[in-house]
């Protein structure tokens, strides 16, 4: 994995990793190392009994 990351040609990344069953790694996601937020009016467990119910 060190060298999937010295290949991302940024001072800074954020990389979402996840490993398989069979042992081997996979990258779910790469971007600039931002992050999101819900908005503030929003109440987070409003959004999580949402994706439970699918």
């Amino acid at each position: 994995m060190r060298r999937f990351g010295e290949r991302i040609d940024s001072p800074f990344f954020t990389a979402d990793v996840a490993r398989l069953a069979s042992g081997g790694y996979t990258v779910l996601e790469i971007n600039d190392g931002g992050s999101s937020t819900l908005p503030e009016q929003l109440d987070p467990r409003e959004v999580y009994r949402a994706i439970a119910r699918g």
